[in-house]
């Protein structure tokens, strides 16, 4: 059922395709189906971090078609908080899409990825006790990671080199992994599995240690939503305070516990709370 347009006030020239779509709103919104892959991402433990007055609703948004499938209008207008499955879309555009339609601040998949890695890299420095003024810092795979780069330098990594799988032919990945503190992995298996044997334990945050659907999206989102008077934009210094959050929350336990432990929902949520008191005031 098709029932929100999206506003044509930004364009979609490159973007093909549509993404799924998780609305948080209040609690006597209509239920939704049980989850299930064609959704994009499984919400069935999300409640634990939500609670009783907040639930989620599984729409699509259609790019093509600049609409928003499956939502209800009315619960199209309530929505405290979105979430994006940017996976093969453009996620800024997207998702800047769904908050023109809804009002309210859009979280992408690719944005709570890159919150997990940078918390992960910057918990390894303090366990080195390196400053991340000078620090070195590679990603590999920076192709697949867009908006990383600039979020690792909003959080005071300033020497950070990208790298792909096309620069392998001038600059082997075993060569630029050469004298850096840290690495983070988006590539995955087979790429980094034979280079960890000859770097410092704990020194590569990968992306295949974490699913940000399950550990960080709840958290972020319900810190939104309980804070829904305030109508913001989930922008850096919102991304930078959940950084800190998951990086103080768990600087004794390190990484992946950071990003995976049962407080990592409390310590996302209170970031979020944080961040938009001190907006407030």
């Amino acid at each position: 059922m098709q029932v929100g347009k999206l506003s044509s006030r930004v364009g979609v020239v490159g973007v093909v395709g549509a993404a799924p779509l998780v609305l948080v709103v209040r609690g006597h919104a209509p239920p939704t189906p049980t989850p299930t892959a064609r959704h994009g991402v499984d919400t069935s433990t999300w409640s634990g971090c939500l609670g009783p007055d907040l639930q989620v609703v599984h729409g699509t948004a259609d790019l093509r078609q600049q609409t928003v499938l499956g939502v209800p209008q009315a619960v199209l207008t309530e929505a405290l908080a979105g979430y994006l499955v940017d996976d093969g879309v453009d996620g800024d555009r997207v998702a800047e899409h769904v908050r023109l339609v809804t009002g309210r601040p859009v979280v992408t998949r690719t944005m709570a990825r890159s919150i997990g890695l940078c918390a992960g890299a910057v918990l390894y420095l303090r366990s080195v006790r390196r400053s991340p003024a000078i620090a070195r810092v590679l990603v590999a795979g920076a192709d697949r990671g867009p908006g990383l780069a600039a979020l690792l330098f909003a959080c005071g990594l300033s020497d950070i080199s990208l790298w792909n799988v096309s620069d392998e032919r001038w600059l082997p990945l075993r060569t630029a992994t050469r004298d850096v503190d840290v690495i983070i992995d988006l590539l995955g298996s087979p790429y980094m599995d034979q280079l960890r044997v000859d770097l410092a334990e704990g020194s590569v945050v990968a992306a295949d240690d974490f699913d940000p659907d399950a550990t960080l999206a709840p958290g972020i989102l319900a810190g939104l939503a309980h804070n829904a008077a305030r109508r913001t934009d989930f922008d850096h210094k919102l991304m930078r305070r959940c950084v800190d959050g998951l990086a103080d929350g768990a600087e004794r336990s390190g990484w992946p516990t950071a990003v995976t432990s049962p407080r990592v929902w409390a310590h996302l949520h209170d970031a979020v709370q944080t961040e938009l008191t001190l907006r407030r005031l």
